[in-house]
């Protein structure tokens, strides 16, 4: 496993350089605009790296230490992971319309849940075949999109994917079963975090936030949890609750506001704790320190015995996090009410 890992930490280490000089030359930079929090250019191509420093960890992997019975499902992971990575590039290079990036999270996601990979069950229940593979359909493509909404700030989304990953895959070893390709992406993502510290010089685009999305969404289908699988929905719904609960929260202020779900806009999490007068590395800092607590509190569930426990747990540690949403929510309004806040929401047109 270690080989692996390295593979991909060095991977990136290695190739950032040369795709940033890439970008530079083709002018491949993330636009300056009225909602976004940088103020220069900077090339937005840092999925590459993400892409081939994975595929890179996991062929060494399937080298020295798979099987060749994992193949089809490695295959059916890697061309999905693919798709999603070239509707993101198209994007980050095109500015492709939403309907077209939408179509390109379909298919990679149908991919998935058509294929052996799907959820077969949940707290002891089976699913029907076709709901399991709906939910799949819909988890993926939820998780893409929720990645993609929170990468806003310099380290933001590799922090809180690099701790995801890291965390699940120590869950995986706790638990005896192997968490290689979680700790893959840990190795490249944090191999990459050091080009994307502030000032960045390399964002993640929306191809890297979508490859990292994919990544995790495909945790609970590929990966055995052991004793833990009826549990294992609420597990990662609770180590992605930054992201998924931001996604949720911008679902109802858009539906509120009459507005397109992927219009853009100045609301999201870490955009409201910069209103509120934190500086960018705060806001950063204070949400990897929530997303840090957020996975320790998953090793609770160890000390519980009984299923029902289990389950309280993890709903208790869930509500939690959408207590400090909700607390953020209104004290974010209450400084837009008396102090007219700091950083005025500019929702842009969104190209349909």
């Amino acid at each position: 496993m270690f080989q692996s890992v390295l593979a991909s930490f060095l991977t990136v280490l290695i190739l950032t350089p040369l795709v940033i000089h890439i970008s530079k030359h083709f002018l491949w930079y993330d636009d300056v605009t009225p909602r976004k929090m940088h103020s220069r250019n900077v090339p937005r191509t840092g999925g590459i790296v993400i892409l081939i420093a994975s595929f890179v960890g996991t062929a060494v992997y399937m080298i020295f230490f798979s099987s060749v019975h994992c193949l089809p499902c490695v295959i059916v992971i890697a061309v999905s992971m693919l798709i999603i990575f070239c509707g993101g590039f198209l994007d980050d290079i095109y500015e492709l319309r939403v309907i077209c990036k939408l179509g390109f999270q379909i298919v990679s996601s149908l991919a998935v849940s058509l294929s052996p990979l799907y959820f077969k069950s949940f707290l002891g229940f089976e699913f029907y075949p076709p709901l399991g593979r709906f939910l799949t359909f819909f988890w993926t493509v939820s998780l893409i999109n929720a990645f993609n909404m929170i990468d806003g700030l310099d380290l933001l989304c590799p922090g809180i994917s690099f701790i995801t990953h890291l965390c699940i895959g120590i869950f995986f070893v706790v638990i005896g079963q192997s968490g290689t390709l979680c700790f893959i992406f840990a190795g490249a993502l944090l191999a990459f975090m050091f080009f994307n510290r502030p000032p960045a010089k390399i964002f993640l685009g929306d191809s890297g936030s979508h490859v990292i999305g994919f990544s995790i969404a495909i945790i609970p289908m590929i990966c055995d949890f052991g004793q833990y699988e009826p549990v294992k929905l609420l597990i990662m719904f609770l180590v992605v609750s930054i992201p998924a609960t931001d996604v949720l929260a911008a679902i109802w202020r858009r539906k509120r506001e009459k507005r397109p779900f992927f219009s853009a806009d100045r609301a999201h999490i870490h955009h409201k704790l910069i209103n509120m007068g934190l500086s960018e590395g705060k806001a950063v800092l204070f949400l990897l320190i929530i997303q840090f607590f957020i996975c320790l509190s998953v090793g609770m569930i160890f000390f519980m015995k009984s299923l029902t426990q289990k389950v309280v747990v993890l709903s208790a540690n869930l509500l939690f996090v959408w207590g400090i949403f909700i607390a953020i929510h209104y004290l974010n309004r209450s400084v837009n009410i008396k102090f007219q806040g700091k950083l005025p929401e500019e929702p842009e047109e969104t190209r349909f």
